[in-house]
């Protein structure tokens, strides 16, 4: 005999298995339910120091952190939050940015450059609203 018979009693261990993970997902803090990336939020600017861009070619978590540490090793950027659902970026701006802010348009040219940086690195990229 090549293959061993299926086990007959499959739905009960079954059952037993899932109140053993309802038990633990009840009474022990340590078991946090998963979130995936389509439950987070789309992001807005909500902020005078923050940059919504659209970014196109992600196909992974992977990607989208790629598109992450492309923004974030840019020296105007404090951080990025990236959502491959949404294919959006926010982009938290630093505060040492006194230089750039003194043309009328600091936000949509600087908006423009990190675009063009990650289209340049594989992303093709635009700031939302332009």
């Amino acid at each position: 005999m090549l293959f061993k018979p299926l086990n007959m009693n499959f739905p009960s261990v079954r059952a037993g298995i899932q109140q053993q993970l309802n038990h633990r997902v009840l009474f022990h803090n340590s078991v946090m339910p998963l979130r995936c990336s389509a439950s987070t939020p789309t992001p807005s600017a909500s902020s005078d120091d923050a940059i919504v861009l659209n970014v196109r070619g992600m196909m992974c978590e992977g990607c989208a952190s790629s598109v992450k540490k492309l923004l974030e090793t840019q020296p105007q950027v404090l951080s990025a939050t990236v959502n491959l659902t949404s294919e959006t970026a926010l982009v938290s701006l630093s505060p040492l940015l006194s230089e750039e802010k003194t043309s009328p348009n600091w936000q949509k040219e600087l908006g423009e450059t990190l675009a063009h940086h990650l289209t340049t690195c594989g992303f093709t990229s635009a700031l939302r609203g332009s």
